[in-house]
């Protein structure tokens, strides 16, 4: 499996050091935001609210066709997407950016010639035909591809360039609703880990934000849509995918070894190990591997839904205020950080 390369990404995208949208695009006041849970989000981490693409007027899709995968980046996206992909009955895009990239007039060719432009081969998912021989829309392409295949979406990892938290869950919200949504939750430390060794660029801190940002998105997710499904990265297996492909009702012939074990990855971590360049991050990491492990405790691993004690909302309402309070302590340690820093 070819790794994509994020830096390519960052840079196509117009994104620098702080994940700041492209300078050439208007730019909303900003204003505190607050997340569904009530809890404020430091308005310096997010960022400003994107108006997102609309489709025509004769946009023809069954919402119920639609499958996404979402999760923070270096969380199993691209792997379970790969997975799915496998069925001849699925059709899920790479890093297609639709809530973004949807407005683009010639999107086949924009799609192609981005992949093309990371240096990944053609492969289903990165590659998407101009069908007829000529070019498509991306919501002609959406309807084009839901009568050849049972289900169509994408695969969005929502990485350290952070441009995605408002406008994700509106544009899915607004047209994809029905859909069948895939969430992917890994360990907060070997995604940050795994972060700091992909995205030399961004301090480690900034890549725990995005972790605590993605996770509360998905939350969102899991609190507002009808049908969705929340795995676990380190429950991945043959095994564990299978029954994932039979609650979508489809097969996927998964390779025996296609799915590495967990502890041979590069940035496997044992359970209370924490790599140097962490360690100042030690309290917030600790408090997020917390929460991790409670919302695992409540997601079944045979259904991938809830099955804790509780009202769910109750649930979910306390993770979204846990995550907000996280990053806004966080975010006080850096600003007193620097302070400390000038002073001295």
């Amino acid at each position: 499996m070819q790794d994509i390369n994020w830096q390519q990404i960052i840079r196509r995208l117009g994104l620098g050091h702080t994940g700041s949208p492209r300078a050439q695009e208007p730019q909303a006041p900003k204003q505190p935001e607050r997340n569904l849970g009530g809890t404020a989000t430091p308005s310096a981490a997010l960022a400003p609210r994107r108006k997102i693409p609309q489709p025509p007027a004769d946009f023809d899709f069954d919402e119920r066709q639609g499958l996404f995968v979402i999760g923070s980046a270096r969380s199993g996206t691209t792997l379970l997407a790969e997975t799915l992909n496998l069925s001849p009955q699925v059709f899920l895009l790479e890093e297609a950016f639709l809530y973004r990239d949807a407005k683009e007039p010639e999107f086949c060719s924009f799609f192609n010639r981005r992949h093309q432009e990371y240096e990944n081969y053609k492969a289903k998912g990165r590659y998407v035909p101009c069908f007829g021989g000529r070019e498509h829309t991306a919501w002609d392409l959406l309807c084009l591809l839901a009568q050849r295949y049972r289900y169509v979406g994408e695969k969005v990892a929502m990485g350290p360039w952070i441009d995605w938290d408002e406008a994700l869950l509106e544009f899915q919200g607004a047209y994809f609703y029905h859909a069948h949504y895939v969430l992917t939750f890994r360990r907060p430390t070997e995604v940050v880990w795994s972060m700091v060794k992909k995205f030399r660029e961004n301090p480690p801190r900034h890549h725990l934000q995005c972790w605590l940002r993605a996770f509360r998105v998905c939350v969102d997710f899991l609190a507002t849509f009808p049908r969705v499904y929340a795995v676990f990265h380190d429950r991945f297996s043959k095994a564990y995918l299978e029954r994932l492909c039979e609650k979508l009702e489809i097969s996927a012939p998964i390779p025996d070894r296609m799915i590495t074990p967990r502890e041979q990855l590069p940035s496997f971590l044992e359970e209370n190990a924490l790599p140097e360049p962490l360690r100042p991050l030690e309290p917030w990491l600790n408090r997020a591997q917390e929460m991790y492990a409670e919302l695992q405790e409540i997601i079944s691993s045979e259904t991938f839904a809830y099955c804790g004690e509780y009202r769910v909302r109750d649930y979910y309402h306390k993770f979204r205020e846990q995550a907000g309070t996280i990053e806004e302590e966080l975010q006080q340690w850096v600003s007193s950080h620097h302070q400390s820093a000038e002073a001295a």
